[in-house]
């Protein structure tokens, strides 16, 4: 049985514990004698007998007081004593066997099960000594005292006394333990999720406030209390019933002791009083019978914890730790990824002492699974894993511990103490002096951050931003040859998380690094970036060839998901980008001031299509001579495309299906009315934005144009008799204004584009 089995651990303090029972016994013993011997002196001397006679008599009640209280008070010293020390080592015996289920046991355990196991259940042991098996001992002994002494009188008595301490001492203990069977699974179950609820609803506070959901949380955890409460008041009552039984018992077997012994005179009274005397040992013995039943399901969760194989066992017979150098190697490694199966190609990687490689990737790829892999937190779904020719993923190979003190730094569920700054630092380094812990908080942007300052719970009083610079600056401070780091700039903002990484880079020349991020932040430095998706690694190389080439990694990069550069280096394709985008943008703009410029004074009637080189002449062009060009930084969706045409006055002027093609529109346009017009467009790009704006153009008059409205040069065609006519501006049949405004925006478009060129190229070149 798993109660007893927890025993074994303590072995040691059983003598202790022993003596604490004998001590027990002793203490019961002198009070039967205290009561059966006062009461034989209260009985005689009513009779007025010589005092002579009840000289011993009168000894004895007062050596049985004094020892009585004496024998009790060793009973608590000796007990408790011997129980402390026993939970002590027990409490050590569990944290050491739990230790190496870390991080596995705390993801597959609610944090509040695992508390509830280590402090709750493994007090519940002492009970089994100090409230079941102290108890039941002490129990035993004054039973066959009190028989043996009725017996010597009265058989008849005896045999009665012996049936009603059965009764109340076997009988009733074990009713009272099938009953508390059927209710201590209920108890312990809802226990454990009230503690769960517990702990979530305290940890989480702030969280629960900024959702306004404490309310909500407060009332679960409420229900769950409730539920507790009604299953233990139902098991209340249950004990209630058990406990009344014992007290008829004793009464009835008084009762009979008076009856079978009541021609024995003074003997009498003392038989009765001390068969009630033992009742009152053996009533504690139901309750004791509830306790077992209780203790029984804490340990048999604390014997699971003890039973519980570690996600990466260490091997039967480890080989020492390589003294050599600590080379890194990986072939076609995978980490097991929960709840998915691995397929493909895995990680192969070599990393000689010195090498800086970086490890991208969306969320969920399997970076941080292939960092607890490496220091045996979690299993490898396929490959090897070798660190100076030892291979690491064998089971057979080396301990966990060993390869710790090679591989590590700042994992993803990396824990912050609740103490001081200092106490969380020299976690790493114990032996470290001050002067080395401000400097690894100075490395990690905390040069202002007080050693001696309180970090709460989980590091509950720091920022998210202090935290996980604290985790950086603890992981610096330790001695791993091969540096893990995962997302140690997370929480914090740009600029800061540039001078952590350009630091952090500097400080860690020398050591292998493998470096987990989504930022590109210093990534420049890096000897290799690898691109990881679904635990496998889809692209690798260094950062300039891989924003060179469209892949998972630029993708990355152009979506957002990795901030900006550090300050003196370059993103020269985000800055490509950007740049033709703008110029893209700037073209866009001039050919619509054409269309609009195509439409000022001195155009031609867009319904005739009239277009002159001759004004006297009146030759004229087919229609349409007018058209509107928008041009976009990305291609079109033709279908979403909504195009407008507002003449003074607000009538919509009809217009007809536009040329759309890739990120070019061109649309025909007809103008036979001077005034103020509005074109405006809505569309949507084919990689889903949204683009919409309008032009707002002028025409004063409608006459008959000096010039091709687009800038084409005109050629004469027959007269037509509803072309509509005007002076123009230059009679002398020269450029138009519109000409010059054309001319003007193709010096500006072409100077814009070269100095965008220029500027590419020596960003290029820095």
């Amino acid at each position: 049985m798993n109660a007893w089995r927890l025993l074994w651990p303590v072995r040691s303090h059983l003598p202790r514990i022993l003596l604490a029972g004998l001590v027990s016994a002793a203490a019961e013993l002198a009070g039967i004698a205290l009561i059966a011997t006062a009461s034989w002196l209260l009985a005689t001397a009513a009779g007025q007998p010589p005092l002579t006679s009840l000289t011993v008599a009168i000894v004895g009640v007062r050596a049985f007081a004094i020892g009585r209280g004496l024998l009790r008070y060793l009973d608590r010293l000796v007990g408790h004593d011997a129980v402390l020390r026993a939970l002590a080592r027990l409490r050590a015996h569990v944290f050491r066997a739990v230790t190496p289920l870390a991080p596995g046991m705390t993801r597959r355990h609610g944090g509040g099960d695992l508390l509830t196991r280590l402090v709750s259940d493994v007090d519940s042991i002492q009970d089994l000594v100090l409230r079941v098996v102290t108890p039941a001992w002490t129990a035993g002994v004054v039973a066959l005292a009190v028989t043996g002494f009725t017996a010597v009188f009265s058989p008849a008595a005896a045999a009665v006394v012996a049936a009603g301490l059965a009764l109340a001492g076997v009988g009733l203990p074990l009713l009272a333990g099938r009953v508390a069977g059927r209710h201590a699974g209920e108890v312990a179950a809802h226990r454990a999720r009230l503690a769960d609820a517990t702990v979530d609803l305290v940890g989480g506070a702030a969280d629960l406030a900024a959702y306004g959901a404490t309310d909500a949380a407060a009332e679960r955890a409420g229900r769950d209390a409730d539920r507790l409460a009604a299953a233990e008041r139902r098991a209340g009552v249950a004990g209630a019933g058990i406990t009344a039984a014992g007290t008829l018992i004793a009464g009835a077997t008084v009762v009979g002791v008076f009856l079978t012994a009541g021609g024995l005179g003074v003997m009498t009274a003392v038989l009765a009083l001390t068969a009630l005397v033992g009742f009152e040992v053996v009533a504690p013995l139901p309750d004791a019978a509830r306790r077992f039943v209780e203790i029984r399901g804490s340990a048999d969760r604390v014997v699971a914890l003890l039973d519980a194989e570690p996600v990466v066992p260490d091997p039967p017979d480890p080989a020492p730790l390589p003294t050599g150098e600590a080379r890194l190697t990986l072939w076609d490694v995978r980490p097991e990824l929960p709840g998915r199966r691995s397929h493909g190609a895995g990680v192969t990687l070599d990393l000689p002492p010195g090498r800086r490689i970086g490890i991208v990737g969306a969320s969920g790829a399997g970076k941080s699974m292939l960092l607890a892999s490496l220091v045996r937190f979690t299993p490898v779904a396929q490959g090897t894993v070798t660190l100076g020719g030892i291979d690491l993923v064998d089971l057979t190979r080396l301990r966990g511990d060993d390869v710790r003190t090679v591989i590590g730094g700042m994992l993803s569920d990396a824990h912050v103490f609740h103490t001081t700054v200092r106490e969380n630092l020299l976690v790493a380094a114990p032996e470290a002096e001050d002067e080395a812990l401000t400097a690894a908080l100075r490395l990690a942007g905390l040069p202002d951050l007080d050693l001696d300052r309180p970090v709460g719970e989980d590091g509950g009083e720091l920022s998210g931003g202090q935290r996980q610079r604290l985790l950086l600056a603890r992981a610096l401070l330790g001695t791993h040859r091969i540096l893990l780091l995962d997302e140690p700039t997370e929480h914090l903002d740009d600029a800061t998380a540039d001078a952590v990484t350009a630091d952090l880079l500097a400080a860690t020349d020398g050591r292998s690094v493998i470096l987990v991020t989504h930022r590109l932040t210093g990534l420049e430095a890096l000897d290799e970036i690898l691109v990881m998706d679904d635990g496998a690694v889809v692209q690798r190389g260094r950062h300039d060839e891989l924003v060179a080439v469209d892949g998972p990694y630029r993708r990355l990069w152009r979506a957002g998901r990795l901030q900006t550069v550090l300050p003196g280096t370059t993103e020269p394709e985000r800055t490509t980008d950007n740049t033709v985008k703008t110029l893209r943008n700037l073209a866009a703009v001039a050919v619509a001031a054409v269309a609009v410029l195509a439409f000022a004074p001195g155009t031609a009637s867009a319904h005739a299509g009239l277009i002159s080189s001759d004004p006297e002449d009146g030759a004229r062009l087919p229609e349409p001579p007018a058209q509107v060009v928008l041009e976009f930084s990305e291609e079109v969706d033709a279908p979403s495309t909504q195009l407008a045409l507002v003449a003074p006055g607000g009538d919509t002027v009809p217009l007809p299906d536009p040329s759309v093609e890739g990120d070019t529109i061109t649309q025909p346009v007809t103008i036979d009315t001077p005034g103020t017009y509005t074109f405006s467009y809505r569309l949507v790009s084919q990689d889903g934005h949204p683009v919409e704006g309008s032009i707002e153009f002028d025409v004063a008059s409608v006459p008959t144009p000096s010039g091709s409205p687009s800038g084409r040069s005109s050629a004469p065609a027959s007269p037509q008799e509803d072309t509509a006519t005007a002076a123009t501006d230059d009679d002398s049949g020269g450029v138009g204004w519109g000409t010059v405004g054309v001319i003007a925006l193709v010096v500006v478009a072409v100077v814009g584009a070269v100095l965008g060129i220029m500027t590419v190229a020596r960003r290029r070149s820095r």
